[in-house]
């Protein structure tokens, strides 16, 4: 059996048989694709590239997305609870008001990411490049943001209650109405 090919040219969303089948083929590549909607609960998708790619609204709980190259990625509304994000890039993807509740985003490049809105609590940010992200309003209680680079990153009124912020960069970051004083 061959894998498709021809995910660029995909206008309709595709069907998560389909692209699971494809990937355990050994595709890799399935940038630009329309999954929105789709639901790919527990998947295992590691290093694939979903550049430009657009999960809005999808369902990716528990999906295994290590590695993967999601840059300019629309992942807005999806739900992704437990999933796991490690060392995975995220340039610029929209993440706004994605459910991210004990996601593991450790080592995680979201440089310039859009998660405002989101709901990150418990997820795991230790040494995530959020670097320039906008998480204006997003839900952070207890989150690990151990080493994380938050350099010049919006949390306007982000809720940070219990996050650890233990070794991260947050210069010129903006705490607006957060209630955190990082001080000189």
């Amino acid at each position: 059996m061959q894998a498709n090919l021809n995910y660029r040219l995909a206008a309709a969303p595709v069907q998560a048989a389909a692209l699971l089948r494809d990937y355990e083929l050994g595709q890799r590549e399935f940038d630009r694709v329309n999954l929105r909607q789709i639901h790919l609960l527990g998947a295992w998708l590691a290093a694939a590239s979903f550049v430009n790619a657009d999960f809005s609204e999808a369902n990716l709980s528990a999906a295994v997305l290590r590695q993967a190259n999601l840059c300019n990625a629309r992942l807005v509304k999806a739900f992704l609870w437990r999933a796991d994000f490690t060392s995975a890039l995220l340039i610029s993807a929209d993440l706004s008001q994605a459910t991210l509740i004990r996601a593991a985003l450790a080592q995680a490049n979201l440089h310039q990411a859009c998660l405002a809105k989101a709901d990150l609590r418990l997820a795991d940010l230790q040494e995530a490049d959020l670097s320039q992200a906008n998480l204006r309003h997003a839900d952070l209680r207890y989150a690990n943001l151990r080493a994380a680079n938050l350099a010049g990153a919006d949390l306007s009124h982000a809720d940070l209650t219990g996050a650890t912020l233990a070794g991260a960069d947050l210069q010129s970051c903006i705490l607006t109405g957060t209630g955190v004083d990082i001080g000189e």
